[in-house]
């Protein structure tokens, strides 16, 4: 049983999308030889250009779900930062 990661993990949803994606190429390396297998090669050559497609893509979410972690403590202390002031604007209304 493959775990899935949470949407409210940090880059959860992004690990999600990225295992769908590896497991859709990987269904499409499956067709694609069994175009090859029979000889149809228009449909291969379809077949191959949309997995190129495919991995094009999966390369763009490594390259997203990489920077979305590097701008995670960014991001944390700006939260950090926002609800530092709240406090201090509920304890000291104007």
């Amino acid at each position: 049983m493959r775990s899935t990661p949470s949407a409210t993990e940090p880059n959860g949803l992004a690990t999600r999308h990225i295992a769908e994606q590896q497991e859709r190429i990987a269904q499409q390396r499956t067709v694609l030889a069994g175009l090859d297998a029979a000889g149809n090669t228009a449909s291969a050559a379809q077949a191959r250009r949309r997995l190129d497609e495919m991995c094009e893509r999966l390369a763009l979410m490594h390259r997203q779900e990489r920077e979305a972690k590097q701008r995670e403590p960014e991001r944390k202390a700006e939260e950090a930062e926002v609800a530092h002031m709240a406090d201090v604007m509920r304890d000291c209304p104007l």
